[in-house]
Formats: C-alpha cells, sequence, structure tokens
C-alpha cells in the first residue's frame, strides 16, 4: 500500500481501510476492502478498481452496506465507489 496524489495505492489482496481514504485497487488479482468497524457518523471511504476488476469487494465488516447485511462487489470497474457511513443506518453511497 502507497500514497499518493491519486490515493492509496493498493497492490495486494486485500487493505483495512481508514475513514477518509481513497483507495486506487491495481492488484491483477482482485482485491478486498475491509470497511472500519466502529465508524464515525459522517465517515467516508472511496475505492477504484483501477485494475479494471468486476470482482473486487468491499467488506461491510459487521455494519450495513446499501441496507443490507452483505458484502458489496464492484461489478462495474469504470466508476469509483464512496460510501458514506450514517449512524444507525449503515454504509451508503454517495451518488
Amino acid at each position: 500500500v502507497s500514497q499518493s496524489r491519486y490515493g492509496v495505492n493498493v497492490s495486494g489482496t486485500a487493505v483495512l481501510a481508514d475513514s477518509g481514504a481513497f483507495y486506487r485497487l491495481s492488484n491483477v488479482a482482485s482485491t478486498t476492502v475491509t470497511l472500519p468497524a466502529a465508524p464515525a457518523d459522517g465517515s467516508c471511504v472511496a475505492a477504484f478498481a483501477a485494475n479494471r476488476l468486476t470482482t473486487n469487494v468491499i467488506s461491510r465488516n459487521g455494519n450495513n452496506l446499501c441496507g443490507l447485511a452483505e458484502d458489496m462487489t464492484i461489478d462495474n470497474p469504470y466508476l469509483p465507489v464512496q460510501l458514506k457511513f450514517r449512524a444507525g443506518l449503515g454504509w451508503d453511497l454517495i451518488l
């Protein structure tokens, strides 16, 4: 994992996300971004599939993700995924 002006470059298959970070997924294999387990209200995390795979995963780490108790597969590698945590609701997509 390395920081650049384009975000945090993730060259491995897994990363534990920090609130406020933007992750550039560049591994040739799928990468799993695990969201913070106890985020503050309003925390944001973003990821972009620079590896152009449709199998990268956002792991919810115990909180709801888009109203569901399941992880999210990034199936469109051309759009960044931006998430915001809302206390009592979980992680939602920022459009």
